[in-house]
């Protein structure tokens, strides 16, 4: 128990204290068992603790806020984020959400902290843009209502505070919705998120006016990022562009698990490529597979399935399962 974790790291304790009684005893103060710790035995004790717990520590004394302030510990971010970019009627926003956080892997628990930082920035004819940034905690995320189409660049001081509050958070979840694939949301995206391990990237509503070198940029971007589920809805000038095609899927191989592509026959007929046989073995992993502009053969339906199948059995067998 805690006791013996206190006695290796030469705190004397009574053995016989519940362990109730031993976290009792555990204050802070000159003389209290927490600050008779070795700092490196310290040192490793925080490196368990979550980015919340760590903020709340370090305000109890100056030493723990000393040692909170480590670069380690600095390191250890909230996670679970949830990012939002949306388009305003002149400008553009986001909304990050911090939702439950996990404290450890191999712990069940969560903290529920909803924390919704909103950030809205308009352009005023005249003065610029027109922008600020509140934090409100609520479970519940403000809706939206569409906005039209404007040929507003996102501004940069949107993504300077947006990779500000990410260098102690992370984001599982990023949604770009109704805004404008361009050059200055691609960069600013790429610039604000670097470092950033996604699960899930949705594109909805969004209208494309980037180049091909810009696309590059975005599929290093979802690699480095190595985003696990890619969702794209109503969004015809991605499914057009150079962005899907066999090079993708090859430079994905392994990491994205689902890939999933609405668009109308209109939109991904004009998109259609056909790829070699060859990459069959890169789509296999893959748990979710709907790209309606990707022709293949009816046989190699047949050769992936069987290649699934061999997968599974060796999973199986190697006891994976």
């Amino acid at each position: 128990g805690i006791a013996e974790k206190l006695g290796e790291c030469g705190v004397e304790t009574d053995n016989d204290k519940t362990a109730e009684q031993v976290y009792t005893d555990i204050d802070f103060g000159p003389e209290d068992n927490l600050s008779r710790l070795p700092d490196l035995c310290l040192f490793q004790i925080l490196l368990l603790l979550s980015r919340n717990d760590l903020d709340n520590l370090k305000k109890v004394s100056r030493k723990m806020g000393a040692i909170v302030e480590e670069p380690e510990l600095r390191k250890i971010k909230s996670g679970g984020g949830h990012l939002c970019i949306f388009r305003l009627p002149r400008g553009h926003g986001f909304e990050l959400e911090m939702g439950k956080i996990k404290l450890a892997e191999n712990d069940d628990r969560e903290v529920n902290s909803d924390v919704v930082f909103v950030y809205e920035a308009e352009f005023v004819k005249g003065k610029g843009y027109k922008h600020g940034i509140t934090e409100r905690r609520t479970t519940t995320t403000i809706s939206r209502v569409e906005a039209r189409l404007h040929r507003s660049p996102c501004p940069k001081s949107m993504f300077d505070i947006l990779e500000k509050l990410l260098n102690t958070r992370t984001v599982d979840v990023v949604r770009l919705h109704s805004v404008g694939l361009d050059a200055s949301l691609l960069e600013g995206l790429v610039s604000s998120t670097m470092g950033q391990s996604l699960k899930e990237l949705h594109v909805l509503n969004c209208k494309v006016n980037a180049t091909h070198e810009d696309f590059e940029k975005f599929t290093n971007w979802i690699k480095t990022t190595r985003t696990k589920k890619l969702t794209v809805k109503n969004t015809c000038g991605l499914v057009r562009s150079s962005f899907l095609n066999e090079n993708f899927f090859i430079e994905m191989n392994g990491q994205m698990t689902s890939i999933d592509i609405e668009a109308s026959f209109v939109q991904y007929s004009k998109a259609r490529f056909h790829p070699l046989r060859d990459i069959i073995p890169h789509l296999s992993h893959f748990s979710i597979l709907n790209v309606p502009s990707m022709v293949v053969a009816a046989e190699w339906l047949g050769e992936l399935l069987m290649t699934r199948l061999r997968s599974a059995i060796a999973s199986y067998d190697a006891g994976s399962w």
